[in-house]
């Protein structure tokens, strides 16, 4: 289970300090741009940021906790991961 900051913006960025974006670490909490930047290579840039966090929402991979913030499930598995 996740454990959400007090502050939103207290917890984990996916950006370091020099503003870029690090894909190797998963952020507790991100917002639309975020996730966009950490997603969007797995889509080969075929999507815009409103559409990568529809389906994310869609397929339960996000939920949205407040205005522009979103938490990733832990529990999600990928339609390639399940056991058939």
């Amino acid at each position: 289970m996740v454990s959400l900051p007090i502050n939103p913006t207290d917890g984990p960025s996916i950006t370091n300090n020099n503003g870029e974006y690090n894909m190797t670490n998963r952020p507790e909490i991100l917002s639309k741009k975020d996730l966009f930047m950490w997603q969007a290579p797995s889509f080969n840039f075929d999507l815009n940021a409103d559409e990568i966090l529809a389906k994310a929402l869609e397929v339960g991979f996000v939920t949205e906790v407040s205005e522009d913030q979103y938490v990733v499930n832990d529990n999600y598995v990928s339609k390639y991961d399940r056991v058939k």
